[in-house]
């Protein structure tokens, strides 16, 4: 086993010197991963042959008219749609065309993973450590989901501009960027308080201060003061909407633990495991390291993070998007891990993570108790022909 995992890191090491190096790795990963857990693409044939996705039918309505949609009332799902402004946005951009905003979705899919490689590689300083991160996050729920969300939700979109906000040193990048996030989905603006914790820890480790004073200076910088500001403007404009149209409609998810009703209950426990698979090791790794080497309140903080992360889950039933969207403390997870290990020791703890990535199924949880399931592409072709003959 040694001597293949030393012949198979040796020939990826060769493979990746090329100065277009992580362009390889992310069209890699992405044909590794389409082939692995093929999208149901049927359903969009199915769509533009009348048998209507609804989220999108409210998109193309929401594009006509964004703050004052009608039909809210239809679905409940629509009444949560009403503030979320990214996809109409872009829909409208796309001439409403459905094909060329799943075209753009594609595009953003392979933006995500070219940024994970980006910052992984500024993590490790490694191409090969950075190489089997990317393979590993774009084979679990936050990586597959931009090439396998046909239904409309638009989550692989925030996935991307939040680690664009996370990677970027232009406080003009970062305050669109984090709008965006926010106007995808209201459960993306928990996620802004992850890339506030990502930028304390890079912070952190870069100028090797650990103390409670440096991090309190670091919320008066301005990326933290951004942050602050888009916050305030989209619970702003939220109310706004709120108060000026929809004064009379009960916004009937609001509060609810979804996660505890009979309907939904099936995905407890299982979209824990299944939305980082390998990466949670990662993860206890970290927060091992933090507890060990005395660093108590960075592992105060990030434990906060993931019972806040963990916690979020309870008011929704698409459990595994919602905590996809803590992604970032993954990677605050390689920074710990990274400042407590040799390259070699890396290596081999990143690839046995890509290993476990890979090669689990690619299952996720989208309330009411059904758990779906995105087949290989050869099993799919199968069941095509099946159907078809």
């Amino acid at each position: 086993m040694t001597q293949l995992y030393y012949r198979f890191s040796g020939n990826v090491e060769a493979a990746l010197d090329t100065p277009y190096w992580l362009i390889k790795v992310v069209l890699v990963s992405a044909g590794l991963t389409l082939f692995l857990s093929c999208p149901p693409y049927t359903l969009v044939v199915n769509h533009l042959n009348g048998h209507f996705l609804d989220a999108w039918t409210f998109i193309d309505i929401q594009s006509h008219s964004l703050l004052h949609p009608h039909g809210i009332d239809l679905d409940v799902r629509r009444e949560n749609m009403v503030f979320r402004w990214t996809l109409p946005v872009l829909y409208w951009l796309t001439g409403r065309h459905l094909l060329v905003m799943l075209g753009l979705q594609f595009l953003i899919g392979l933006g995500f993973l070219y940024l994970a490689g980006r910052m992984a590689y500024k993590i490790t300083e490694d191409k090969l450590s950075a190489t089997f991160f990317t393979v590993a996050i774009a084979h679990i729920f936050v990586g597959v989901w931009q090439f396998a969300d046909i239904h409309g939700y638009g989550d692989g979109v925030a996935y991307f501009f939040l680690l664009l906000a996370m990677l970027s040193r232009n406080y003009a990048v970062i305050a669109i960027s984090l709008l965006v996030v926010c106007f995808t989905d209201e459960r993306a603006v928990i996620s802004v308080g992850f890339a506030l914790f990502w930028w304390l820890m890079d912070s952190a480790c870069r100028k090797n201060e650990f103390g409670l004073p440096e991090m309190i200076r670091q919320l008066a910088t301005p990326r933290y003061l951004i942050a602050f500001l888009v916050l305030g403007a989209y619970f702003i404009s939220r109310y706004y909407v709120i108060n000026t149209y929809f004064s009379d409609h009960h916004y009937s998810t609001i509060g609810h633990l979804m996660y505890f009703e009979p309907s939904h209950k099936n995905g407890l426990g299982g979209s824990f495991w299944r939305s980082f698979e390998g990466l949670w090791i990662l993860a206890l790794a970290a927060m091992a390291i933090l507890w060990t080497t005395d660093r108590r309140i960075l592992f105060g903080m990030a434990f906060i993070c993931f019972l806040v992360m963990l916690g979020s889950e309870l008011l929704v039933h698409d459990m595994d998007r919602t905590l996809s969207y803590g992604f970032p403390m993954f990677f605050v997870s390689l920074l710990v891990v990274k400042q407590a290990s040799s390259t070699k020791h890396l290596r081999i703890f990143l690839f046995l993570i890509m290993i476990i990535c890979v090669s689990h199924p690619q299952l996720f949880y989208m309330g009411y108790n059904k758990i779906l399931w995105l087949e290989p592409l050869p099993l799919k072709l199968f069941h095509l022909f099946y159907e078809g003959a």
